[in-house]
């Protein structure tokens, strides 16, 4: 849902026509790894350094990814249905292959990531759901997704090297569940959460929106 809320904050700045999604905790080693779109959906940061340099499935498609305007927007985007941390990427991969897309990637001597190693956030819980993004449902992505987006921009803070963004999201629906991998406690939708969970839906942007805007310059 937050990548859905940067592709829309984005296009109202700017006629931007290649947009790049990207995870916090992902740096780059390869400055040949441009950070551009290709013909097909790009993973960007597809070998990471804690997994050898090598795919752990053939159907990794999440961490850095890049997308055309037209190719984001005919897939829908992202689904706002994954609450809390996994699914979201195995859904998108689907949602590639629902429209008949392939897969671009550099070589693995080029697109070469260090992941930072960091403490589970308790507002962050594992989805207990996040299987639902293994099952292909081709029906279903055009109803849901960029087009049935729902947040509220709390802020819009311009930097000299990005936006910082912050937007508020509708709480989990009442069915989720989650599991804190630091505090081994469940999270649950209905306001049994762990402590700041629910705050933690106010989110920022920022990472995000430095990738959009520095496309433009």
């Amino acid at each position: 849902m937050l990548m859905n809320a940067g592709f829309q904050e984005a296009s109202r700045v700017a006629a931007f026509d290649c947009f790049i999604f990207h995870d916090v905790d992902m740096l780059p080693e390869d400055d040949r790894n441009f950070y551009v779109c290709s013909p097909t959906p790009r993973h960007v940061g597809a070998y990471l350094h804690n997994w050898k340099y090598q795919l752990p499935y053939g159907g990794l498609f999440g961490g850095v990814t890049a997308f055309t305007r037209a190719q984001f927007e005919l897939v829908n985007g992202f689904s706002n249905q994954y609450y809390g941390w996994g699914g979201e990427d195995d859904d998108m991969l689907r949602r590639v292959k629902a429209k008949n897309f392939k897969i671009s990637r550099f070589p693995p001597s080029v697109a070469r990531f260090v992941m930072i190693k960091h403490e589970p956030d308790d507002g962050n819980p594992f989805n207990m759901r996040s299987s639902l993004g293994y099952r292909y449902r081709p029906n279903h992505y055009s109803q849901e997704g960029l087009s049935t987006l729902v947040y509220t921009k709390k802020s819009d803070e311009p930097l000299p090297l990005y936006r910082r963004l912050t937007v508020a999201l509708p709480p989990p629906p009442k069915n989720f569940k989650g599991y804190s991998r630091r505090t081994h406690r469940s999270v649950r939708g209905d306001g049994r959460a762990v402590r700041g969970f629910a705050a933690k839906f106010t989110a920022v942007l920022s990472v995000v929106c430095l990738l959009l805007f520095s496309l433009n310059l």
